[in-house]
């Protein structure tokens, strides 16, 4: 087979030898096997191929390239959120009981395809019902696990799946996730009625948990028989666009959707499949890429009911990107990869990174100890590093992150000068985040967000024996006496590279700390007077508060700033 060739792939099934390309449903009237691929708007793609092989491996086998652009989102986190709280607005109306709310992503990709993606993606992200078409315009490549309809002769089977958890998530599914279910069933048993006889409609499994790769979901299976003489045309046409992935009431939901939802979801969200004579197989075009004009594009989605919580759904929309991004490669609008690894975080100045070689050793030493492979450190310091550090910005924020790709991303910081205030995160466990700077960061950056809705700029961990940690973000430093002390390392916390500067130069030294001695309770000899936050970005700066307890912000702070800061700028690279 010739590397453009068109062809077509379905769980063992391979068709090519392309005959015809028909936009119209009823074209599926005519004898021979038809793939058919369907957008959410309704738009057509019928393709008739000549050659069908019953057990085939899938043709292409060349290696994937990761994708080295970001992806833009058609909604971001703020406007997804609002999204959610304008369909909970719809259903406290009554105008709706459940939508599905959907965002687009989309990067740049230079590859002549994506089958060696879809290739990948059956190695890493298997699921029966995948699926590969090649057409001169449009790629498809979908890692679909939804049955959307199987036929056979006059039976039909539809399994919706809705409700999604993380797979070893502690929680099982919830009320929400369940009455989304149950929801969709009643929808797809309407729908199924259009177009069965009279009485056959029956949910033949209710809510039973498929497992899939990091995800597990909430499916239910519903049979019927089909009425004599019905049409292709006749059965896609009542049920489009799945369910699932529109909402109940759908025409409401359908409403909603295209008021709310800034870009055409096109290929995601329609159907994808084969069809021949009164056998058929097609998905529901979910967990699917596809490539057209260089543009490569993903979809993800959340259903909505009225006990959504918008971050929850947010971070539903997270958990369906993460495994086929992290395999597709490429990073987030905000520069974070799709997979996991190490980083760190660079204060630059003037074109100059702070402590750069401070950064460089504390990343390939855990990368030795976590097994990750890392790039030529020459290589890192004379060719990419200098692609992405400029003079543009007077103080600069780079992040260079350290997994199965490498990547930088380099933005403008706005520096706040004013103290910080801090409440204090009881753990169970230890006091610290973990000794490696590793993403995903999502633990951190949610603690931070949390801390900062109740009016205080971080956090200060405390392990479950009353010992002193760190913060979601930063060291500590406390003023004991005439000595600034920081917690030490053995109860995991990071060794932060500000802290290991100030350490080395005999600023302030490792040492013990409680709760107990932090809040200076009656009968303790030790006394806190003040306070300072460590970080890259930071350097060091003044705590003015921790809970409902106030610090001095006096000469010492700003003689321990001083010092931290000349030391900082001395040991710049640029």
């Amino acid at each position: 087979m010739l590397v453009n060739d068109s062809f077509f792939w379905m769980d063992g099934l391979l068709a090519t030898e392309l005959i015809t390309v028909s936009n119209d449903l009823n074209s599926l009237n005519d004898d021979g096997f038809w793939v058919v691929s369907t957008t959410f708007e309704g738009a057509s793609i019928c393709a008739k191929f000549g050659n069908i092989f019953e057990v085939a491996p899938f043709p292409e086998q060349a290696p994937w390239h990761l994708i080295e652009t970001h992806w833009k989102s058609s909604l971001g986190r703020e406007e997804y959120e609002k999204y959610v709280e304008e369909i909970r607005s719809q259903i406290f109306l009554g105008n709706v009981y459940q939508v599905n709310a959907c965002r687009v992503l989309t990067t740049y990709c230079n590859a002549s395809s994506i089958a060696p993606l879809f290739a990948k993606i059956l190695e890493e992200n298997p699921s029966h019902l995948a699926a590969f078409l090649r057409l001169p315009e449009i790629e498809i490549a979908s890692a679909s696990p939804e049955l959307f309809l199987r036929r056979e002769g006059t039976s039909i089977l539809t399994s919706p799946m809705k409700g999604t958890r993380a797979y070893g998530a502690d929680s099982g599914f919830g009320v929400k996730d369940s009455s989304e279910n149950l929801m969709i069933v009643d929808l797809m048993r309407n729908d199924l009625g259009r177009i069965c006889k009279i009485g056959s409609v029956n949910t033949t499994a209710l809510m039973r948990e498929e497992e899939h790769p990091g995800l597990i979901q909430l499916v239910s299976d519903v049979r019927g028989e089909l009425l004599e003489g019905i049409t292709w045309e006749e059965i896609i046409t009542p049920l489009h666009p799945p369910g699932s992935v529109s909402g109940a009431p759908k025409i409401a939901s359908l409403k909603i959707i295209s008021t709310l939802e800034p870009v055409l979801r096109e290929n995601y969200c329609g159907v994808f499949g084969w069809v021949q004579g009164e056998q058929g197989l097609l998905n529901v075009a979910i967990r699917t890429f596809w490539l057209k004009d260089s543009a490569l594009s993903y979809g993800t989605g959340a259903g909505i009911t009225w006990g959504s919580d918008p971050k929850d759904e947010w971070q539903e929309t997270e958990l369906k990107t993460a495994n086929l991004l992290r395999i597709a490669g490429g990073f987030s609008e905000t520069g974070w990869p799709f997979d996991s690894g190490i980083f760190e975080t660079i204060r630059v100045e003037a074109g100059k990174a702070l402590l750069l070689d401070k950064h460089l050793e504390r990343a390939y030493r855990s990368a030795a100890e976590l097994g990750i492979d890392m790039p030529d450190e020459s290589w890192l310091r004379e060719e990419f590093l200098p692609r992405h550090i400029n003079g543009r910005y007077k103080i600069g924020r780079l992040r260079l992150t350290f997994g199965q790709q490498i990547g930088a991303n380099f933005e403008e910081y706005r520096e706040e000068s004013k103290p910080l205030r801090l409440r204090t995160l009881m753990n169970d466990g230890v006091a610290g985040f973990g000794i490696h700077k590793s993403y995903p960061y999502t633990r951190n950056l949610t603690i931070l967000e949390e801390a900062r809705s109740e009016g205080f700029d971080e956090v200060l961990s405390v392990g479950s024996h009353g010992e002193i940690g760190e913060g979601a973000i930063s060291n500590f430093a406390f003023l004991v006496g005439d000595e600034w002390i920081t917690p030490r390392t053995n109860s995991e916390i990071l060794p932060g590279v500000v802290r290991s500067v100030a350490i080395a130069a005999g600023l302030i030294r490792e040492g013990d700390l409680s709760l107990e001695e932090l809040k200076n309770s009656s009968g303790l000899l030790t006394e806190v007077r003040s306070v300072v936050a460590l970080s890259s970005m930071k350097i060091c700066i003044g705590v003015s508060q921790i809970d409902d307890r106030f610090y001095d912000i006096g000469e010492e702070v700003s003689s321990l700033v001083t010092s931290l800061r000349k030391i900082t700028q001395s040991n710049s690279v640029g």
